[in-house]
């Protein structure tokens, strides 16, 4: 399994609009292979945002960052974001479920 972790400022009034739609736009790829949206972490006073999700494989991963639902997705995000976002992809070496 690969964990990609996504960590952006945002601006401060875009937030709490992130928070709520945020499950549903990391669920919609659930089909493509995601295996857990596992969560998305908050520095309310910087504003910094990390998202945490779970792959099945690196070439589940290489099929997302082609899919045209992703690049929508981050269209509609990106307009949320004060920096560029820095994208960090781990093996899952060990859980706990």
């Amino acid at each position: 399994m690969i964990a990609r972790v996504f960590s952006v400022t945002m601006k401060p009034e875009m937030l709490d609009t992130a928070i709520r739609e945020w499950p549903a736009a990391t669920a919609q790829f659930k089909p493509q292979g995601l295996v857990r949206g596992d969560m998305l972490l908050l520095d309310r006073a910087s504003c910094k945002v990390m998202s945490v999700t779970i792959w099945e494989s690196e070439e589940k991963v290489a099929a997302l960052l082609a899919s045209p639902d992703l690049a929508a997705t981050m269209a509609r995000f990106r307009s949320f974001f004060s920096s560029e976002p820095v994208i960090v992809q781990y093996q899952v070496a060990a859980s706990v479920m």
